[in-house]
């Protein structure tokens, strides 16, 4: 795949697939804990935490769909396959950014609250470590 190992190219497709299956949990469990907590978020900020599920979930699914391609490529569909994963990490890298902006605005509903605000700041290392690791494969694949 223009110089890049096969299994590389596994391996950040492994770590795709954890990263949003990670992600794709975290606005479920913000969402149990905001109720648990009577944080009282406005019903479009909840819809609009719980809708980062099943984009995530969009993503880990081609990431999936990608991974069972590439058992069976041809050397000359390899050009495909990182063009294809590209764009996965260009998607995850942009939903992820908007996620910890929200993540940051989730912060100002319980300000008095040590748990949440612990919680809220855990998720966002997190998404932040998600974050930077797509980056560097983008950089050093799909430059």
């Amino acid at each position: 795949m223009n110089g890049i190992n096969k299994y590389f190219i596994k391996d950040i497709l492994d770590q795709i697939i954890f990263w949003t299956e990670i992600s794709k949990e975290h606005p479920i469990v913000i969402d149990t804990v905001a109720q648990l907590t009577d944080k009282n978020l406005p019903k479009k900020l909840t819809k609009e935490v719980l809708s980062y599920t099943s984009k995530f979930e969009d993503i880990q699914k081609r990431a999936r769909h990608l991974q069972r391609r590439i058992e069976y490529s041809m050397p000359y569909m390899q050009g495909n396959i990182l063009r294809e994963i590209c764009l996965i990490l260009r998607d995850f890298i942009a939903l992820d950014q908007y996620w910890i902006n929200l993540l940051e605005t989730l912060k100002d509903y319980g300000e008095d609250d040590k748990i949440w605000q612990t919680l809220i700041e855990h998720i966002k290392e997190e998404q932040i470590y998600a974050y930077n690791l797509m980056r560097k494969y983008y950089q050093r694949i799909c430059y």
